[in-house]
């Protein structure tokens, strides 16, 4: 079984993943073996849809259906839909010992608004301020990354936010190395991430691809 495969065009590109898929389909053929490849279509135009169906004897289009909404923190990675300020009321209720918050807002409005005051922040920003340094954007897999690194741990929350603005600065394939590495660090560390996106703001097929990188997704 192949998944994942919208993830592999996004970073690959469609014509080795054809040429890929091409040649599993024929050994899978060749050996009385079954393939099975799973993707969403809609993250394929219909041209590029029709060759890669043209690989294969069947095809079936079901309906990938949400789950119930489950409660705040029931899995340790969650991808955040809903309105941006309550995933931080979520936080500040939250009872982890250690928080980082990586996000494009200004951090001294995000403490006196959600009473944030015990995290820690790294504000993506080209502006200055005494209290808070700020990153660059372009910067993500680097002073960020090493940042966040020093925060998780066991009992720790990382949250990653304003992710169609990082997409759009910094392009969707670096955002998404950047969430894999945070995502890994934090597994490997039995640590917590939280990222909120605007699903209005980001085409369908980077946000599928964005969703199957977290345990959870809430709206």
């Amino acid at each position: 079984m192949v998944d994942d495969l919208e993830y592999l065009v996004e970073v690959n590109g469609f014509r080795p993943v054809l040429r890929t898929v091409t040649t599993m389909a024929s050994s899978a053929s060749k050996n009385r073996c079954t393939l099975v490849v799973n993707m969403n279509p809609a993250c394929l135009d219909p041209s590029r849809l029709a060759l890669l169906k043209g690989v294969f004897d069947e095809v079936s289009l079901g309906e990938a259906g949400r789950r119930p909404p489950a409660p705040f923190l029931s899995s340790p990675f969650v991808l955040w839909e809903g309105e941006r300020g309550d995933c931080f009321r979520e936080i500040s209720r939250a009872t982890i010992q250690r928080k980082a918050l990586m996000s494009t807002l200004f951090p001294g409005k995000l403490q006196s608004d959600y009473d944030l005051y015990d995290a820690v922040f790294l504000w993506i920003s080209t502006s200055s301020d005494p209290s808070f340094p700020s990153y660059d954007s372009s910067r993500l897999t680097l002073e960020v990354l090493r940042d966040i690194s020093r925060t998780v741990a066991k009992d720790s929350l990382v949250y990653l936010g304003e992710l169609e603005l990082l997409v759009e600065e910094g392009g969707f394939l670096n955002v998404l190395e950047f969430i894999k590495h945070v995502v890994d660090l934090a597994a490997m560390r039995s640590g917590l991430v939280v990222a909120s996106v605007n699903t209005r703001a980001i085409p369908e097929n980077q946000l599928f691809i964005l969703e199957k990188r977290f345990a959870e997704v809430m709206t």
